[in-house]
């Protein structure tokens, strides 16, 4: 069985299906570099051309399509309102900076942690800076099909694979204490496991009856709000925003920007082993009668399960480890 033992694997389906590449959009977030600063350097590396866009700087490059430098989104509205550069010169000291890539095809992600390097050559510093920096990646993968079963089928090797995730990418202790990222309920892990072949309506309304966050791992609103809108207006608060898109929102909780050598392979990696997971029915299948005999076990603790998931993996031999 193929597994991701590569530094960017492919995803295990590369198409949408109409034909056409899955693209992938990528955010990241740091400080330390303000976004003039950063869309300059990001040029420099891309052979791309940075210039300001209103409050925004955007940098269009022949890979990555363009690139937005601005501040967290989070505040930019009230900035924006506020509005002048004596606010904005203020606000760079506290706010951070996001990075948002237009979609592109995911065999130019190298070039993007080459340009990532150049960022932090330049000053970009991320979520080890300091303890108190909640700064996220968050992958927009796109989704090849849009049917409840096959989005039903990630969601599920997601939930079921979240403690085996956050163990791989070393989750800083702050940030498990911190409100960055919170794991999906145990309840939501379990009916997803216990439930097949939903309809995408379906499939959203029994997501939204145990979670209505977008501050999870894999924030799947934006995929409900395009696919079942209807669930996602009777479930969810009208003043939640959400872009609706046919993709993936994976959010990861650490920016490691300034750390030597440090990209996106790791968490494109992870991705990719979601994705070969739901794919694979005796893989799924192993890892749902895994999960109801720990959960219906004594002595419930997540490393427990961390084991037990791998070694169901490794059983398959699949690992998340490149080559």
């Amino acid at each position: 069985m193929s597994s991701p033992k590569c530094a960017y694997p492919p995803l295990p389906i590369a198409d949408t299906t109409d034909g056409s590449p899955r693209k992938l959009g990528v955010e990241v977030v740091f400080n330390g570099l303000p976004e003039s600063a950063a869309s300059r350097a990001w040029a420099r590396e891309t052979s791309g051309s940075a210039q300001r866009d209103g409050s925004a700087w955007v940098c269009d490059t022949p890979k990555f399509g363009a690139c937005r430098f601005y501040l967290d989104t989070k505040y930019r509205d009230d900035l924006d309102q506020m509005g002048n550069d004596a606010v904005y010169g203020a606000a760079r000291m506290v706010v951070p900076v996001e990075l948002v890539s237009d979609p592109f095809d995911p065999r130019h992600l190298p070039a993007f942690d080459a340009a990532l390097g150049a960022l932090r050559k330049a000053g970009a510093e991320g979520t080890e800076a300091s303890v108190v920096h909640g700064f996220g990646v968050h992958l927009n993968v796109e989704i090849p099909r849009i049917t409840g079963d096959h989005v039903a089928r990630v969601a599920c090797a997601f939930a079921l694979l979240e403690p085996l995730l956050r163990d791989e990418i070393g989750l800083d202790l702050s940030r498990r204490i911190l409100p960055f990222v919170d794991p999906y309920p145990r309840a939501l892990v379990s009916a997803l496991a216990d439930r097949d072949g939903l309809e995408i309506e379906a499939l959203a309304e029994l997501v939204l009856e145990h979670t209505t966050s977008r501050n999870h791992g894999l924030d799947l609103l934006p995929i409900f709000a395009e696919c079942a809108p209807r669930a996602v207006k009777q479930f969810v608060d009208p003043d939640t925003k959400i872009t609706a898109r046919p993709a993936y929102h994976y959010r990861l909780p650490e920016s490691r920007i300034d750390r030597e050598g440090w990209g996106i392979a790791q968490d494109w990696r992870l991705w990719c082993m979601i994705e070969i997971v739901a794919g694979h029915d005796d893989v799924l299948s192993a890892l749902k009668t895994g999960w109801r005999a720990w959960a219906d076990g004594p002595h419930l603790t997540r490393e427990s399960w961390v084991t037990s998931a791998r070694d169901i993996l490794k059983a398959h031999d699949i690992s998340s480890e490149g080559s």
